[in-house]
């Protein structure tokens, strides 16, 4: 296997762009520009926040990769497509060398997958979600079953949501308090293992798998 001694490590932000160069010895230093960057770079790395399901490690891109990243930008406009102008820039700057795109996205793969048995209520209170059921804004509320797969993502601004979960489930106090929610009252329903909890999740990552803080919302 070759050793890399020398990579050049590309962080696209919303608003920046953030260039260090890391050797061999683990060290790093920043520079200023592509153009302040070493010709002699090894290797590029691309940091890209959101791969979607199917780019979940790194991966040596190539077009098939651009055009994913580039759906996904629908999802995460605020940084899939300053990622995908910097690797442009990059890869004009230092054509003769690899470049490899890391997924923020990856390093959650390992988090349950959404799902839930019975019916799932979400109200949004403040921001936006959207899944493949579509938009919704400040008191819309998404009604589904456990027929419809669905993925909602925050929008821009981050969201607030409360979700009402009808997951049967015998021993579903002990998990539930594991989790963080609570179980309704009985005559609410408590015997079937409602969930009830307040979500709070930052901008264009998945309500379910990258919930930045989730506390019981009490009836």
């Amino acid at each position: 296997m070759a050793i890399l001694s020398r990579v050049l490590v590309v962080n696209a932000g919303s608003t920046s762009l953030k260039l260090s160069v890391v050797d061999s010895k683990d060290t790093s230093r920043e520079v200023e520009s592509l153009a302040d960057s070493p010709g002699r770079a090894d290797a590029v790395g691309h940091r890209v926040v959101h791969g979607g399901p199917r780019l979940v490690e790194p991966v040596l891109i190539d077009d098939a990769v651009l055009a994913e990243i580039d759906a996904l930008s629908s999802v995460a406009p605020l940084h899939n497509t300053p990622a995908l102008n910097a690797i442009a820039e990059a890869r004009t700057a230092l054509p003769d060398v690899p470049h490899v795109a890391v997924f923020d996205t990856a390093f959650h793969v390992t988090l349950p997958e959404h799902g839930h048995e019975g019916s799932e209520i979400t109200m949004v209170l403040r921001g936006t979600i959207s899944d493949s059921t579509g938009l919704y804004r400040p008191g819309d509320v998404c009604d589904i079953d456990e027929s419809i797969e669905h993925a909602p993502i925050a929008g821009e601004g981050g969201c607030i949501c409360v979700v009402a979960q009808d997951h049967p489930d015998p021993d579903g106090d002990d998990d539930q308090a594991e989790r963080g929610e609570d179980p309704l009252p009985d005559h609410l329903g408590g015997a079937q293992d409602h969930r009830l909890a307040l979500r709070v999740a930052r901008p264009e990552r998945e309500v379910d798998r990258h919930v930045e803080r989730e506390v019981p919302a009490h009836p």
